[in-house]
């Protein structure tokens, strides 16, 4: 009764250009938890690091125990300056990793959307003739 290739036709069409869309989102999504999992990592990390030198202060009780806690916290100062190091490698890595990641999913969908180059043909010369 109805003709519904038109529609299906533009189904199909609308899917095969949706497709790539979807990919990418996804892509974001998972990208953005791997992110957010890293840094309440990092978040834990460093609170429990200054949660630990509170609990060295509160223990001084005189001159040694200050002397060992200044001595600590020089130790605990050059572990945390690599840490910070470390953990700003292992983000710049993830970030690396997701921009891999999405440039491979725009090089696999790009050769269906990138304009067609234009071929500009040669014409004869009129005084040839």
């Amino acid at each position: 009764m109805y003709d519904l290739d038109p529609f299906n036709e533009a189904l199909s069409r609308a899917t095969t250009w949706i497709a790539p869309v979807v990919q990418a989102n996804k892509l974001f999504v998972a990208s953005l938890e791997k992110l957010a999992a890293f840094q309440f990592g990092l978040l834990r990390s460093y609170a429990g690091f200054g949660l630990g030198r509170l609990q060295a202060a509160s223990d001084v009780t005189d001159v040694e125990s200050l002397k060992a806690f200044s001595a600590a916290q020089l130790e605990a100062a050059g572990a945390l300056r690599q840490k910070a190091l470390d953990d700003a490698q292992a983000y710049a890595d993830l970030l690396a990793g997701f921009k891999a990641e999405f440039e491979q999913l725009v090089a696999a969908n790009s050769t269906d959307f990138a304009p067609k180059p234009i071929v500009k043909v040669a014409r004869r010369a009129a005084s040839a003739a």
